[in-house]
């Protein structure tokens, strides 16, 4: 619109909060190809896409059109467990590296495979699954809004309990979760805006908290002290709720940071650890 110094301005808060862009592709920023400042611009912009990192591969699977997104390890086995989201199955990686199917396609009914947990004091897998649109592969149209919860036994592979959620008018999409050392359930539900609970004591899926201020909810973690639930909406930032009152707020973040685009949440030694999808990297939210 003409607006430059505004349009600059804007431009370096988003390259300072990280968001990358490609400006040469782009027609939208091509007003600012004989600017002064294009050059310093895409300098910073070509920093920002270098990769800093402290990691090294862990495995890697031959299946390239697997589509892999929920993942869980078991400390006592010291296995992997990858969700796919295209062939709505489960792999199992043993500690070399050595993938073999946990729940084949379509077994027990499972479509797109998201968040999961290993509750290795139980012996248990816990598998989040759904249907979004478009459908995986060799899923019905029919099936969209469809979410269940899938308890296996980690050793035998076999379906102890499937909890699913289907309503008219209604999208579900359980997405990831969270357990109590009682082994309650905690369950986020992006199409509804919702929290689900699994009580260990009735066994039974239950609407824990539904909220129009929740946008998409994605990854949830808890309080070490488990009063607290951590749970990160995707275009908003993270909320933290009461178990017990059921009272949630957002975490306060400086202007400096953004908290768009999070995903994954786990807690390591007193922090708050974010699988930033918005932004692809990993990133330290907080520490307590």
């Amino acid at each position: 619109m003409g607006n430059e110094k505004s349009s600059l301005d804007f431009l370096e808060l988003a390259i300072h909060l990280g968001l990358a862009f490609d400006m040469e592709q782009d027609s939208a920023f091509w007003a600012f190809k004989n600017h002064a400042e294009f050059e310093e611009i895409q300098t910073k912009i070509e920093h920002l896409k270098q990769p800093i990192y402290n990691s090294k591969a862990a495995f890697s699977l031959s299946e390239k059109d697997m589509i892999p997104e929920g993942i869980a390890y078991d400390p006592v086995e010291q296995n992997f467990y990858l969700g796919s989201t295209y062939k709505s199955k489960v792999v199992k990686v043993d500690i070399n590296g050595i993938a073999n199917d946990f729940a084949k396609q379509r077994q027990d009914g499972l479509r797109t495979v998201l968040g999961m947990k290993v509750d290795a004091k139980r012996g248990i897998l816990w598998v989040c699954s759904t249907v979004n649109d478009p459908p995986p592969k060799n899923v019905n149209r029919e099936d969209i809004g469809w979410s269940g919860i899938f308890k296996y036994d980690l050793k035998t592979g076999r379906l102890i309990k499937k909890y699913t959620v289907q309503q008219q008018g209604e999208t579900h999409l359980f997405n990831d979760i969270s357990l109590t050392k009682q082994g309650d359930v905690f369950i986020t539900d992006s199409g509804f805006s919702a929290i689900y609970i699994i009580p260990h004591q009735k066994d039974e899926l239950e609407l824990f908290l539904k909220s129009d201020a929740f946008s998409y909810p994605h990854g949830i973690a808890l309080f070490p002290d488990e009063k607290t639930l951590c749970v990160a909406n995707w275009g908003i930032g993270i909320f933290t709720i009461d178990i017990k009152t059921k009272d949630f707020s957002l975490i306060a973040s400086p202007d400096s940071i953004t908290t768009y685009g999070i995903d994954g949440l786990y807690f390591y030694e007193n922090s708050l650890i974010a699988v930033q999808n918005g932004m692809d990297w990993i990133v330290l939210v907080a520490s307590f």
